[in-house]
């Protein structure tokens, strides 16, 4: 991921599949209709809400002997409701962690300094093909803004186990499309405006679909939209540039089933600023991707670039919920 400046809940359990969910969760205590399954064949399991945790500051004990491990996230932002986490992970010999079993804990920090713990699940990892390897990834919701702790421990096959914890930082809802909103209301330039593909993508090998409709038009279809936010030719890292690598590749696998939309988030004339689009969608960063259901409303963002693994899985939930 590129800067461009410089009631408790039970997490998703988590394996290689998705399983197909109907809905998606509307208060804090239905963040768990995110459900992976623990194989091709395997029924989803079942998921039950944990007993809220009556002490504040309880935490999860971490494995016996674990060593301490760090957690990097990826979100510079997170908001009130469904979101993704996105995380990297080193032992402690400074060696990236792409494997195991890794559980994470989600705390509310309160006023008294002390945690009040959440939600908890599973991670995933999603993306080993992609450049510099992919992120450890939880789907959770943030009933709250202001600061929150993530507890991750980490079984490894190998036996090894570690433990770490990141802080991470809640906004309320500011200009930048949140899970249940409807797309800012700006619309952007296509080829049905007249102009070519140089005029609308720095993408050096162009779908020609990417840029058929407008976000406004391909939102209004009524169809299942994904918008990807992204400028390849001025990414400043290989993720960033190999992101619209996958997006192509979602929208050839789908054809007419959704609408693809890449939009450049930088300014074609002057590449140091953002696009006009990214400016009215208040976007930080860059790559973001937004998955919109047949009905305009936003179903999860996610930051950084994606992999075609993870953003197909989630595709498929919302289709699957029509």
């Amino acid at each position: 991921m590129s800067n461009i400046n410089g009631s408790a809940t039970r997490l998703p359990a988590v394996s290689q599949h998705l399983a197909a969910i109907r809905g998606l969760p509307g208060a804090l205590g239905l963040a768990a209709l995110l459900a992976l399954t623990s194989g091709c064949n395997a029924d989803p399991p079942t998921v039950t809400p944990p007993v809220p945790t009556m002490d504040p500051g309880a935490r999860a004990t971490a494995p016996v002997g674990a060593s301490e491990w760090t957690v990097e996230s990826i979100n510079t932002k997170l908001g009130i409701g469904f979101e993704r986490v996105a995380f990297r992970m080193e032992d402690d010999a400074g060696q990236p962690v792409r494997e195991g079993t890794v559980d994470v804990i989600f705390y509310r920090v309160l006023q008294s300094g002390l945690t009040q713990r959440v939600a908890s699940g599973q991670a995933l990892y999603f993306g080993p093909n992609m450049p510099g390897g992919g992120v450890w990834v939880a789907y959770t919701e943030f009933d709250s803004s202001g600061s929150w702790l993530m507890d991750v421990n980490t079984r490894t096959g190998d036996g090894r186990t570690g433990t770490a914890n990141a802080r991470l930082i809640v906004t309320g809802r500011d200009g930048m499309p949140m899970y249940g909103a409807a797309a800012p209301e700006v619309d952007t330039p296509s080829l049905a405006d007249g102009l070519s593909l140089e005029q609308l993508s720095t993408d050096n090998s162009p779908l020609e679909s990417l840029y058929d409709l407008s976000v406004n038009d391909a939102i209004g279809q009524g169809k299942v939209s994904v918008v990807h936010f992204g400028s390849p030719a001025h990414c400043s890292d290989d993720a960033c540039r190999a992101a619209m690598n996958e997006i192509r590749a979602i929208a050839s696998r789908y054809g007419d089933r959704i609408n693809v939309v890449h939009v450049e988030s930088r300014d074609l004339d002057n590449p140091s600023e953002m696009s006009a689009a990214a400016k009215a969608w208040e976007l930080p960063s860059e790559p973001w991707t937004f998955l919109f259901d047949a009905s305009g409303f936003l179903n999860i963002r996610l930051e950084g670039a994606v992999g075609n693994d993870e953003l197909g899985l989630l595709i498929d939930r919302v289709l699957t919920a029509r």
